[in-house]
């Protein structure tokens, strides 16, 4: 639940495209051994979308998640898989996508943080975008958002971005020309 929690903030998609859908055979893959390619089975998109996982020079771009996944234990052909064997078939099965929002309910309950739901985090990392000052642009080619209008819900506007912004203004104000 954890690395999924992460994944789902650093790579911005959506649970339904973690649970039951994210492999251990669309990371750092073949020849995309620098890439993560990821499906937003939302947006219709006939390609993943490729992210990096490094820079152009070499420089780890998601060092805490991927430090979680090498440890994160290979149960299967996909990455998030239910902790303990089932009872029955002795054997570590995938979460059914019901099953998994349940249990992150109740975990969230449990954290007293009846305001956030799982889908927070990506919205979470899609805030944490804006407020680090990225573009539309760059925000879009990172979640796999395809148009501004729905960029502009998952955003939450608060007093950073409002600090981001006036320091730019105030910055091309001041500077000498």
């Amino acid at each position: 639940m954890a690395v999924a929690a992460m994944i789902a903030w650093e790579w911005m998609i959506r649970e339904a495209d973690i649970v039951g859908q994210l492999t251990w055979g669309q990371y750092r893959s073949g020849n995309r051994p620098a890439e993560m390619q990821l499906i937003h089975n939302k947006n219709n998109d006939d390609e993943p979308l490729r992210m990096p996982l490094e820079a152009f020079d070499g420089q780890l771009l998601f060092p805490e998640l991927e430090a979680r996944l090498a440890v994160l234990p290979k149960r299967g052909s996909l990455m998030i898989m239910r902790n303990a064997p089932d009872r029955l078939r002795r054997e570590h099965l995938p979460y059914k996508l019901n099953y998994f929002q349940k249990l992150a309910r109740k975990i969230l309950d449990d954290a007293q943080l009846q305001h956030l739901n799982f889908e927070s985090f990506r919205n979470g990392g899609d805030t944490d975008c804006a407020n680090a000052g990225l573009t539309d642009q760059e925000t879009m080619a990172l979640d796999g958002h395809k148009t501004r209008d729905m960029l502009t819900i998952d955003l939450a506007r608060n007093m950073q971005q409002r600090v981001n912004g006036m320091l730019k203004r105030r910055a091309l104000r001041t500077k000498s020309v």
